[in-house]
C-alpha cells in the first residue's frame, strides 16, 4: 500500500481544503487549521510550522512570508491552485520590490 502524502493547511488555504475535502481525503493524510487540537484558529505561523515538522506534514499556503519561512526552517511547503499543489522548493528575489505577500490570488 502506498503511503499517503501528509498536508497540513493554514487559514489561508483552508477553503480550498473544505470545499474539495472528500476528493483530497482520498488521496492524502490531511490536518487543518480550525480543525484540530493543536492548530486553533489564530495559532500563529511558526506554531504551525512546528506541529507540521513535528507530524512530517507539507504545509499548504498562499501566504508569501510563511512559504519562505518555511524553506528557511526546512519544512516542506506548498501552493494549491484549483486541484495542484505547487512544492516549492525554493524562491529567489530576480529584482525591484517586494511582491503582495500572497500567491495565487485569484481563488
Amino acid at each position: 500500500m502506498t503511503k499517503k502524502m501528509k498536508l497540513l493547511f493554514d487559514v489561508h488555504s483552508q477553503l480550498q481544503y473544505t470545499s474539495n475535502k472528500s476528493e483530497i481525503e482520498k488521496h492524502y493524510e490531511i490536518m487543518c487549521v480550525d480543525h484540530h487540537p493543536e492548530l486553533p484558529i489564530g495559532i500563529k505561523d511558526e506554531d504551525i510550522a512546528k506541529v507540521a515538522k513535528k507530524y512530517g506534514y507539507t504545509i499548504v499556503t498562499k501566504d508569501v512570508d510563511f512559504v519562505n519561512y518555511c524553506k528557511n526552517e526546512k519544512i516542506p511547503v506548498g501552493v494549491l491552485r484549483g486541484n495542484r499543489l505547487y512544492l516549492i522548493s525554493d524562491s529567489i528575489q530576480l529584482f525591484g520590490e517586494e511582491l503582495p505577500n500572497r500567491l495565487f490570488t485569484s481563488d
